[in-house]
């Protein structure tokens, strides 16, 4: 594992098709819920993901940026190791995973969705596929974020246990979390993704103070 505060960009690997838009509403899981995988990016996501305000911040700048929920919680996850990710690394990060995200999650997402009103169909049967979609569901996201941990490649991949929240720089998480808002989108953080994105970072290393955590966001 790299040193804490460590900038570096990842390696150029091969990559997929460019991002298409998506469904909103992504299915994380609950913390406590069993992980789907070993990844230790997957246990650092159901901490950060779970903490108040983080869940719906996330979804806020997937509705508005179409930003990939996963990529914002790799921002954080990846400044815990150390590991800056610029705009062209988070361009190429959706991209590697935007084949599956559209081909797999986004269905499975869209088949979720619509069983909280089933129609005509059996309430109770639908309620029992509802959750069985929503395991297979929770299984994507889990692949996605493994394929995100391969393609950054190296020492961070390799990392053989999960980085604690609000461990590494926070000031590193900041500048992830601006280039993820900026390579989706193609302009800086607003106003309004600014206070989502102050919702994520603050969660993640609780000992700042509001002034500090916008400071980080501005700079």
């Amino acid at each position: 594992m790299p040193s804490r505060g460590t900038a570096r960009s990842i390696p150029t690997v091969r990559w997929c098709a460019p991002r298409a838009g998506w469904e909103s509403a992504s299915a994380m899981p609950e913390p406590g819920d069993t992980p789907p995988s070993a990844n230790p990016f997957w246990a650092f996501s159901v901490d950060l993901y779970g903490r108040p305000g983080v869940a719906a911040a996330c979804l806020a700048l997937q509705d508005r940026r179409g930003v990939d929920v996963n990529l914002l919680l790799l921002c954080c996850w990846a400044a815990a190791h150390g590991r800056r990710l610029r705009r062209e690394d988070l361009s190429r990060l959706d991209a590697h995973v935007a084949p599956w995200r559209d081909a797999v999650t986004r269905p499975l997402r869209a088949v979720r969705r619509w069983l909280k009103a089933p129609g005509d169909a059996p309430g109770a049967a639908a309620r029992r596929l509802r959750a069985r979609v929503q395991e297979d569901e929770l299984a994507a996201e889990a692949i996605a974020q493994e394929m995100l941990v391969q393609a950054l490649g190296t020492d961070v991949a390799k990392a053989p246990s999960a980085a604690p929240v609000a461990s590494g720089d926070p000031a590193l998480a900041a500048a992830n979390l601006r280039a993820c808002c900026f390579a989706m989108s193609g302009s800086l953080p607003d106003a309004a993704d600014r206070r989502d994105l102050a919702v994520v970072l603050a969660a993640g290393w609780p000992d700042l103070t509001p002034a500090q955590v916008e400071a980080l966001l501005t700079a």
